[in-house]
């Protein structure tokens, strides 16, 4: 009887001291503006039923409740900016309840998340406006845009690309305007973008080989038709290398680090090891450093990591890709890679309609480690694969591939500026 109420007890104990952490404040750390985000860093797990959000007029302001949330300090909305005289106002509504008010001036779309790997932060996006709030006594009217004559409207405006020069076609009509519609600037971008290209293996290591035909040179084929063309596009570009050397792993986003690039791309081939397979794996495959989810995922990774790691490394890399894929740049990186992804096939496809899409897909390829900016990895075909090695040593194809990656780029790059407005 006594063992056995001694075992109540003990429930009883663990059950309360699950339902008070259930209940616990969880702390608000800190509140940044990053990328176009307001992103707030608590001290705990944040749960989407603790959390709740409406929208009032007259200044539109759009409201957020925490629940089980107190307030850390009082100096956390110190020194935040955001345009549209954006205001914030932060306040312990209730005892157990934290709330936050944004104020514009102006109707805005807003999307909020907690990151898939960072279960503590929560990102409310302050993106482009959607219009002005007419009942809002302190909006300010943005300066009238100046207005084109019917001639420069012919000019400027945006024509398809044209697939069938090697060279990239003209920019989009945004940054025409922005650089004027003079001969001599309408290829130069908004903004100098800095883009590292990486391409894979190098010098001693070969990479995958079939056929007599080694990764490492096709790769480095593309790889240069992609630097020409965001060159001439007016972007700012580094090679990781731009002839047949060996450059470490670690080495290469180092490399990008430096130079403070906006996107590094690495490409590579793809392989398989089983010749009973050789005949059936194909196809374009994104990766974007996380960790890997298939079986298929884990098996390319291991393929691209084996030039730097070996098996004594597994727990020492493990503790730093757990610390590393909580980083901020995984969604911008996921978003990078599905532009790519996307744009590649839509010109391959142009030679080869049957050309098949992998996917974009989650792995841990360590030459992505490190990188501060968002990063991918493009596998451009199976060099294993008999039709596929042959499409990639054609010139037509290997300009189809660097028109992809150069479109996909451009059009993440597009889509960031309208979130950061």
């Amino acid at each position: 009887m006594a063992k056995r109420n001694r075992v109540i007890k003990l429930f009883l104990l663990l059950f309360a001291t699950f339902f008070i952490s259930l209940n616990a404040s969880n702390h608000l750390k800190s509140i940044k503006i990053d990328k176009g985000e307001l992103k707030l860093i608590f001290e705990n797990k944040i749960r989407k039923s603790n959390i709740s959000t409406f929208t009032l007029n007259t200044p539109y302001r759009r409201v957020f409740d925490f629940k089980n949330a107190q307030i850390y300090n009082k100096d956390l909305l110190k020194n935040l900016y955001a345009p549209y005289n954006t205001k914030f106002r932060l306040s312990q509504f209730k005892k157990n309840i934290v709330r936050l008010v944004i104020e514009s001036d102006k109707v805005f779309r807003c999307s909020h998340y907690s990151p898939i790997l960072s279960s503590n932060i929560y990102n409310i996006s302050l993106p482009y406006p959607i219009g002005y709030n007419k009942n809002s006594n302190t909006q300010s009217k943005p300066k009238p845009k100046p207005k084109l004559k019917q001639e420069e409207v012919k000019i400027v405006k945006e024509e398809p690309i044209n697939i069938k020069n090697n060279d990239i076609s003209e920019l989009p009509w945004y940054k025409k305007l922005l650089e004027g519609n003079s001969k001599k600037n309408i290829n130069k971008t908004k903004k100098s973008y800095r883009i590292v290209i990486d391409a894979g293996h190098g010098g001693h290591d070969g990479g995958a080989t079939s056929g007599g035909i080694k990764e490492k040179d096709i790769v480095l084929q593309i790889a240069q038709r992609v630097k020409r063309m965001l060159l001439r596009a007016g972007y700012t570009v580094y090679m990781t290398r731009d002839s047949d050397h060996f450059v470490k792993l670690s080495n290469r986003t180092k490399f990008s680090n430096r130079r403070k690039a906006d996107i590094f791309v690495s490409i590579h081939a793809n392989a398989v090891g089983k010749n009973s397979r050789a005949n059936i794996a194909h196809g374009i495959e994104t990766y974007f450093l996380s960790k890997a989810r298939t079986a298929r995922a884990k098996r390319v990774a291991a393929k691209e990591n084996r030039a730097l790691l070996s098996r004594k490394d597994y727990h020492s890399r493990n503790v730093i890709l757990n610390d590393v894929i909580n980083g901020p740049k995984i969604i911008l990186s996921n978003k990078l890679a599905i532009d790519v992804h996307n744009s590649i096939l839509e010109y391959t496809r142009t030679l080869y309609p049957n050309t098949k899409s992998g996917g974009v897909r989650p792995a841990p390829f360590w030459v992505l480690v490190g990188a501060q900016t968002p990063s991918i990895l493009v596998e451009v075909g199976y060099i294993t694969n008999p039709r596929e090695r042959a499409k990639l040593r054609k010139a037509s194809y290997q300009t189809m591939i660097a028109k992809g990656i150069v479109k996909g780029i451009r059009k993440y790059l597009k889509n960031r500026e309208r979130e950061l407005n």
